[in-house]
C-alpha cells in the first residue's frame, strides 16, 4: 500500500482495502481479472455479493467463454468479404448448425488492441442476439470475434475448415430475411435482462448446468448470494470442470449445519473437505448467512490455486 494524499491505496488503487483481513485474496481477484471494483477507487470488500456478480465472475474466471444461446438469436448475416453479398439466416436448423460449429471454435490468445486483418476478410458472420451482436472475421488461416468492448479473440486454425466452408455454402444461397423478433429469455430466465452486463455469463452457465433459478422463469440476479447458494455453484462449476470433487468433510462439529438446505448438504460437505469454505464460528457454518464480495474473493482464490495445481 501506498499514501496518497493521506488516503492508503493498494496496487489497484482502492482505497478500501489496504487494510482490510481480504486484502490479499482481493488483489488476486483483481489482478487475475475475475472481479472488478465497483468503481476506479472502491472495491467495497464489505458489501454483499449478488447472484449475478458470482456467475459473472465464474465466466471470467472461464475466459469469458463466446457461448452462443441458439435459442436467444434474432438473426445471423453472413457477409462475403470480396463480393458485398449477404446472406441472412433465419430458420432453426441453420442457426443451430452455425451456433454448434462456432461454440466449439477453440480461443487463443485474447487481445486488448484490435489485431483485425488490415487486408478484409473472406467471410464475416455477425450474430444477433437478444444480449447484441458479435462479428466473426474470416481470413485465409484464422477467425477473429469481437464483442467485448474492444477486445478481440483469435480462433484456432484447425478449427476453421468445417465452419468456413458451412458459411461459403450458405452465401451462395439467398434466404427470405425474417428477422426472429421475440427471441426466449436469457438461460430461460425472464429477470435476465437482455443486454445487460451478467447477460453472456448466466446464459453461458445455465446451459453447463452451472446455475439453477428458482423456478424455470426466475434466476435471482440482484438476490444476495448465500454460502450455502456458493458452495452449490462451485461445486457445479468444478465437477462441469472435471476436477476432483470427491472430498467430503464434516458437519459434525457444527452446530447449524441442520439449517443447511437438502439441496446443498453434499456441495458443503465438499467446500469444507477441500478447504474452500471454513466456519464463520468454530462450531457455525451459517449456510444462508449471505457473502460479502471479500469473502466471495478468498473463496475464488482458494478454489483456483487448489485445482489450478
Amino acid at each position: 500500500c501506498c499514501n496518497i494524499t493521506d488516503q492508503l491505496l493498494d496496487q489497484n488503487g482502492f482505497t478500501d482495502t489496504c487494510k482490510h483481513w481480504a486484502a490479499s485474496a482481493i488483489d488476486y481477484v483483481v489482478s487475475n481479472g475475475i472481479f472488478n471494483g465497483t468503481s476506479e477507487s472502491k472495491f467495497e470488500p464489505n458489501a454483499k455479493m449478488n447472484r449475478a456478480m458470482l456467475v459473472t465472475a465464474l465466466w471470467r474466471l472461464e475466459g469469458r467463454p463466446l457461448y452462443i444461446n441458439e435459442d436467444n438469436v434474432k438473426e445471423i448475416t453472413i457477409t462475403n468479404g470480396n463480393t458485398g453479398k449477404k446472406a441472412y439466416l433465419t430458420n432453426t436448423e441453420d442457426i443451430a448448425k452455425v451456433a454448434k460449429l462456432l461454440n466449439e471454435m477453440k480461443w487463443q490468445k485474447s487481445y486488448a488492441d484490435d489485431p483485425r486483418p488490415r487486408a478484409g476478410y473472406n467471410y464475416m458472420i455477425q450474430v444477433e442476439t437478444g444480449n447484441g451482436y458479435r462479428q466473426y472475421q474470416f481470413t485465409e488461416d484464422q477467425i477473429l470475434v469481437g464483442g467485448f468492448g474492444g477486445t478481440w479473440h483469435v480462433g484456432e486454425k484447425d478449427c476453421l475448415e468445417s465452419l468456413t466452408k458451412y458459411v461459403a455454402d450458405k452465401n451462395d444461397n439467398t434466404y427470405d430475411r425474417q428477422v426472429n423478433t421475440a427471441p426466449k429469455p436469457v438461460g430461460g430466465f425472464r429477470d435476465v435482462a437482455a443486454g445487460s452486463w451478467y447477460a453472456d455469463a448466466v446464459d453461458w452457465a445455465a446451459e453447463k448446468g452451472i446455475v439453477q433459478g428458482y423456478d424455470e422463469k426466475t434466476f435471482g440476479v440482484a438476490d444476495n448470494l448465500t454460502r450455502e447458494q456458493l458452495a452449490a455453484i462451485l461445486y457445479r462449476y468444478g465437477a462441469y470442470k472435471k476436477y476432483d470433487v470427491k472430498q467430503c468433510g464434516t458437519l459434525a462439529n457444527f452446530l447449524d449445519a441442520h439449517k443447511i438446505e437438502p439441496y446443498a448438504k453434499a456441495n458443503m460437505r465438499w467446500a469444507l473437505g477441500a478447504g474452500i469454505i471454513t466456519g464463520r464460528t468454530a462450531d457455525t457454518l451459517a449456510p444462508q448467512g449471505e457473502c460479502t464480495r471479500a469473502e466471495v474473493a478468498v473463496m475464488l482464490q482458494r478454489f483456483r490455486e487448489k485445482y489450478s495445481k
